[in-house]
């Protein structure tokens, strides 16, 4: 197996086609399935706002336009092209409050104690090893100020049959990957839930995210400190 390094790699190898940035209005940002409405309704109350992990989503632009309060917006991704795409487009749009860094878990280990009241992490958790996984789940629930509200979002669930038309080989710990690169974790809701209650977080909502119209759904965990 290869290390985080590689994996890493992988990453920023998938966002190399995004270099362009582009200038984004308000009006080409829109609510337009119920992920995006979370992350607006959980925005519009929130003064800090951390998307770790961010790849090159718009989460934080959506944030940006649904409050006029928002003091920080801030991405954090260990891909450099994934950074470069999304910052230049924030400072062409002439984004005030939102910045993006390269950086990964330990980044999030310079963050203060209950910084930030909005955190999202999507897609993340189950795409790093258990080790870093598990470091990287205190990390959010120290930052997460009391009251405070972390989305989190996985891949959708594959059992082992399912994986080998994949072409992904199991490696252990419910973990699998592809040409010796660890890939994914497929962990069960009940798994996700338990991790951060066990950490002193709340489920308040889980729901269901479908990517491709009839494709496997994503899974959403709502929890608040």
């Amino acid at each position: 197996m290869e290390n985080e390094k590689d994996i890493k790699k992988y990453w920023d190898d998938a966002y190399s086609g995004h270099k362009t940035p582009i200038k984004i209005a308000k009006d080409e940002i829109a609510v337009e399935n119920n992920l995006d409405q979370y992350i607006k309704d959980y925005s519009m109350h929130a003064k800090k706002i951390l998307d770790y992990g961010c790849g090159i989503t718009y989460n934080l632009f959506l944030a940006h336009f649904s409050n006029p309060n928002l003091e920080l917006g801030l991405g954090i991704d260990p891909s450099k092209n994934a950074i470069d795409f999304l910052r230049n487009t924030s400072e062409k749009s002439g984004f005030k409050n939102v910045s993006f860094e390269v950086g990964d878990f330990a980044r999030m280990q310079k963050i203060k104690n209950e910084d930030f009241d909005f955190v999202i992490c999507m897609n993340v958790l189950d795409c790093i090893t258990k080790d870093i996984m598990i470091k990287t789940a205190g990390e959010i629930v120290r930052i997460l100020k009391k009251g405070g509200v972390f989305l989190l979002k996985v891949n959708f669930y594959l059992t082992p049959e399912e994986c080998k038309r994949y072409h992904l080989d199991p490696i252990g710990d419910e973990a699998y990957a592809q040409k010796g690169l660890f890939r994914i974790a497929f962990y069960k809701d009940e798994y996700w839930i338990k991790l951060f209650t066990d950490l002193g977080l709340k489920l308040v909502k889980s729901d269901e995210y479908a990517r491709l119209e009839n494709g496997p759904k994503d899974r959403i965990f709502i929890f608040k400190k």
